[in-house]
Parts: structure tokens; C-alpha cells; sequence
């Protein structure tokens, strides 16, 4: 009978045991879709890039959404479980500067295109975005084990970068002589964004 009811034992024990892989993060969080949604504004600016007030109101937007994902993120990882917040802050991490990239990529490719800008200008305007966008998309390619011993923070470079570049939008749409001068202060600051940026993701190891 002993025998037996170890037999029975050890035949229920694997149903009752759950086998749990590493936690998957979602895509579909508040805080990803604050992320997500500078997407579809970079698109919206090519239908009413002609029209600076609506230019200004999708770039208003967007740093509103992006102040927004990080509060919104860090309050939702507070109540998760340590593994998926973890999974969450690594594709949140990876998803709020892409994001960025591509709406200023979009809006400043829109910009040229509606107010025939001088191209060399605006592609100064853009190096960041240009030199970081590959880097960002074989970062994501790179073994979560890696990525979540990594840091992806924007400093100062990065923040003064975004500011010249949309004061240099803004004279773009008005042609303005000013240009040429805040394309390359542009291009200065995302030079060292990007140096700084790559530095910190390749070396800072998180605990």
C-alpha cells in the first residue's frame, strides 16, 4: 500500500507543478503606448507640415507624451512583481529614445520635404537621430541578459540636442538665415549625445 500511494505521489507531483520561463514584458502598457504614439504623430506632421501651428502642437504633443511614459512607467513598476519589472523597464528603456528617433527623423524629414530646406541642413539637424537609430535597433537584437545589465539614459547632451533641433525646424518653416547656424550647433550636440549615450549603455552596469 506504501508503495503504492508513493506511485500515486509521484505520478501527481509534475500536474501540480507550474514551470515558469522569465517574465515577457507587454508591449501594450500605458506607459509603451505613450512611447508608441510619437509614431503616428511623426506621420500626421507630413499631411500638415505646411501649417507651423499644428507642426509646434504635434511637437508639444510629443513631449508631453514623452515627460508622461516615464512618470507613468515608474509608477506601474512599483507594483510589479521584481522579473517583470525588470522585463518592462528593459523594453520601456529601449522603446522611449526609438520612439523619439523616429519623430524627429519624421518631422524633420517633413519640414525639408514642405519647406524645401536645405537638405545638408536639415540632415545636420538630424545626425543624432541618423548615428543612434542603428545603434538602437542592434542594441534590441542584443541577449536580454545583456541588455538588462545596461543603462539607456538620456543626459544633458541629448536634452540641449532635442532643443536645437526644433528651434532649428522652427526656422526652417520661416527660411530664416538662422539656419545654418543652428543645423550645426544641432549636429555638435548630437555628436556628443551620441558619444555620451553609447558610452553609458556600453559600460554602466545596472545592479
Amino acid at each position: 500500500m506504501n508503495s503504492d500511494t508513493t506511485a500515486m505521489n509521484s505520478d501527481s507531483m509534475p500536474a501540480n507543478v507550474v514551470q515558469e520561463g522569465p517574465a515577457r514584458a507587454s508591449w501594450g502598457t500605458l506607459p509603451n503606448l505613450l512611447s508608441l504614439v510619437r509614431i503616428p504623430m511623426g506621420v500626421l506632421v507630413w499631411f500638415h507640415a505646411h501649417e507651423p501651428k499644428f507642426v509646434a502642437a504635434m511637437v508639444v504633443a510629443a513631449a508631453v507624451s514623452d515627460a508622461l511614459d516615464g512618470w507613468v512607467a515608474r509608477s506601474e513598476r512599483s507594483r510589479l512583481a521584481p522579473d517583470k519589472a525588470k522585463a518592462q523597464s528593459d523594453l520601456g528603456a529601449w522603446l522611449d529614445p526609438f520612439c523619439d528617433k523616429v519623430f524627429v527623423l519624421s518631422t524633420a524629414a517633413a519640414i525639408a520635404w514642405a519647406h524645401e530646406a536645405p537638405i545638408h541642413l536639415m540632415l545636420l539637424v538630424v545626425t543624432r537621430e541618423i548615428l543612434l537609430t542603428p545603434f538602437l535597433v542592434g542594441y534590441r537584437a542584443m541577449p536580454v541578459a545583456w541588455r538588462r545589465s545596461r543603462s539607456l539614459t538620456a543626459r544633458w547632451p541629448g536634452k540641449l540636442c532635442t532643443v536645437a533641433q526644433f528651434v532649428a525646424c522652427a526656422l526652417a518653416m520661416v527660411s530664416s538665415p538662422a539656419l545654418a547656424t543652428m543645423a550645426w550647433l544641432s549636429a555638435i550636440l548630437g555628436l556628443l549625445a551620441v558619444a555620451h549615450y553609447v558610452a553609458t549603455a556600453l559600460t554602466h552596469h545596472q545592479p
